[in-house]
């Protein structure tokens, strides 16, 4: 059983330990530091994923990057002016009230569409 493990181990070291890699850790500790962020951006690629956390009212964005073959986190901290809110949290919550009546509407029109163009 202890070497079974051991290869089931080494197998996952030897393939970029990509399913053992994550920054969940340092994103943990922005997040207890920082609050939840602003903002989201995330970027994906078959080696490399990074995420992007924007705090605009703060003045302060972190960028957590990890795959591409290694396994550990890289975590840029960018400072800039603070900005008030760009969205409010009520227009956020009427846009995306809006594109789920959008997207309803859409289906209803495909839906009476016979012969659609």
């Amino acid at each position: 059983m202890k070497r079974i493990l051991s290869v089931i181990l080494l197998s996952m070291l030897m393939g970029g330990c990509s399913n053992l890699c994550n920054c969940k850790d340092e994103q943990k500790k922005v997040r207890e530091k920082w609050g939840e962020p602003e903002e989201i951006s995330t970027y994906r690629s078959d080696n490399s994923k990074s995420d992007s956390w924007y705090y605009y009212s703060q003045g302060r964005s972190y960028t957590f990057s990890w795959g591409g073959g290694k396994c550990d986190c890289d975590q840029e901290t960018y400072t800039f002016e603070p900005i008030g809110k760009i969205v409010s949290d009520e227009d956020r919550r009427n846009i995306e009230s809006n594109k789920k009546l959008i997207r309803q509407d859409t289906i209803r029109q495909d839906q009476d569409c016979i012969v659609c163009p």
